[in-house]
């Protein structure tokens, strides 16, 4: 799982406190939905976002007993962890 992120959401701004949320790169879609379930349950984070494709942003989000339509969580840590590979990072505005 070399393309996995641990990243944390929901964060002050030094970092603390937030929420834990697994994202892994699947460009292309080539987990099958089992390996899917199988990987959020190994991660055990509340759900794990799977960017399918980084340049049209499309992710899927997948809880331990199957995929939903959206969480919050993993859906910001995806568009952040999207916004770092297309080199277009996001800013904390104040």
């Amino acid at each position: 799982m070399s393309n996995t992120h641990l990243l944390r959401v929901f964060t002050d701004e030094n970092g603390n406190f937030g929420d834990t949320a697994s994202v892994v790169v699947d460009e292309g879609r080539h987990i099958p939905d089992t390996e899917r379930l199988a990987i959020t349950r190994k991660l055990a984070t509340s759900e794990t976002a799977f960017i399918n494709s980084v340049a049209d942003a499309f992710i899927s989000i997948v809880h331990y007993q199957g995929e939903v339509d959206f969480a919050g969580t993993a859906a910001l840590a995806a568009s952040w962890l999207i916004t770092q590979i297309q080199g277009k990072p996001a800013r904390m505005r104040k």
